[in-house]
């Protein structure tokens, strides 16, 4: 009894799970039909797709989660059979997505392109079958009477030429997609690099729809992979919200953009008549101000403090910087700082001395900016430097600095 118990708990916590899996599922995907649609410049037609099949997602976890929760009336078991139809969208709707973002010129959704729509128009005739003449509310609970047998057959056909078409379909959309993005221009591989990556996310989630369904209609519901598939989509769909979030603004660029962002840095010095003998000099000029004052050891440096204190234009200062040292400002100064930190790391009587101190000491502000400047110039965090200092046999040659 006790037994009986437990596994009734069990399979409700995981009943329970899954269900918040779903509404979790669909969640993010208002998050992310919001995300797209709230600014008007990223409303392209290429973005319309990609929204279009977030929407559709969106109405899959929330059938899902109706079917699981049994709110579909009794009365109209054909419902149940919805689900079977909104999948088949997905893969035409991100391969238009992809073919807009590789599009030469200006594109539309024309007369054409309703083809892709064909899998669909199959699927909800089907549907509209099914709610005329009413399947069973399960298939695994119909009756199997002659008069029940030919709806029977015809749900189970539907059920499953619905999940074989959708199935087939999305992955060769995928591919198709995927070929796609490496028929894109030069100007548009940074771009489509990120598709590329939204397309190995939706194929991870085209993979967990394939396997859920799979199983299902094997061996039913089993609410252990319920959940944990209902997990594996939110998880994906958080990721797709990270990478939306983080490349977000690709959604609203356009290729002269693009290579407006690539050029400008040569456009900045284009009127700049300074030559390399020049840049050399204002450099040989700042090794001399850090050997002789530290300024480096300054944490509110800045680059026209720096200028000032050689006697040159922070624009020329810059130039001789960026173009020829192929540094940042901060990268630059922050070499001096990191290469001063080894030295205090590596000293005998600094040894008691904390991380942040010394972070402090040499003109870093946080401890955060230190780790990552020191790991960004020297491979190593701080703590491993200095473990591997006092980890040096004794008469062997320390670390080159």
């Amino acid at each position: 009894m006790e037994m009986a118990e437990g596994i009734v708990l069990h399979t409700d916590f995981l009943n329970t799970l899954s269900a918040a899996g779903d509404l979790a599922g669909g969640a993010q995907c208002l998050f992310l039909l919001l995300f797209l649609l709230s600014r008007p410049a990223g409303r392209s037609p290429a973005n319309m797709m990609i929204a279009a099949a977030t929407l559709v997602l969106e109405l899959c976890l929330i059938d899902d989660f109706l079917g699981a929760e049994r709110f579909y009336p009794s009365s109209a078991p054909g419902f149940e059979y919805i689900g079977n139809v909104f999948p088949c969208l997905i893969g035409p709707l991100v391969y238009l997505h992809v073919e807009a973002q590789v599009a030469p010129g200006e594109w539309r959704l024309t007369r054409r392109h309703w083809r892709h729509g064909i899998c669909f128009a199959v699927l909800a005739s089907f549907l509209l079958l099914a709610l005329a003449f009413p399947f069973p509310h399960e298939l695994s609970s119909a009756n199997m009477t002659s008069a029940a047998l030919p709806r029977l057959l015809f749900a189970v056909a539907s059920t499953l030429g619905a999940y074989l078409i959708t199935a087939a379909q999305g992955g060769l959309y995928l591919y198709w997609a995927v070929r796609l993005t490496r028929q894109g221009r030069a100007e548009d591989r940074i771009r489509l690099s990120w598709v590329r990556l939204l397309l190995r996310v939706l194929s991870g989630l085209w993979l967990l729809y394939v396997l859920d369904d799979g199983i299902q209609l094997i061996v039913g519901r089993l609410p252990l992979m319920n959940a944990a598939f209902a997990i594996g989509y939110v998880l994906i769909l958080y990721g797709m919200a990270w990478i939306s979030l983080h490349h977000g603004w690709f959604f609203q660029r356009t290729p002269e953009m693009m290579v407006t962002d690539i050029v400008a840095p040569l456009r900045k010095y284009r009127k700049s008549a300074q030559t390399a003998e020049d840049a050399e000099r204002i450099i040989v000029k700042i090794e001399a101000v850090f050997a002789r004052n530290r300024l480096f050891r300054d944490s509110s440096l800045s680059l026209a403090s720096l200028a000032q204190s050689i006697g040159a234009r922070p624009n020329a200062v810059s130039q001789a910087i960026n173009q020829y040292l192929g540094l940042s400002y901060f990268d630059f100064v922050n070499r001096y700082r990191v290469e001063e930190a080894k030295k205090l790391l590596s000293a005998a009587d600094k040894d008691t001395d904390g991380l942040l101190d010394i972070a402090f000491s040499v003109g870093f502000n946080s401890k955060s900016t230190f780790n990552a400047a020191f790991k960004k110039h020297s491979g190593l965090t701080p703590s491993d430097f200095r473990k591997k200092v006092r980890g040096a046999v004794p008469g062997e040659d320390r670390p080159s600095l």
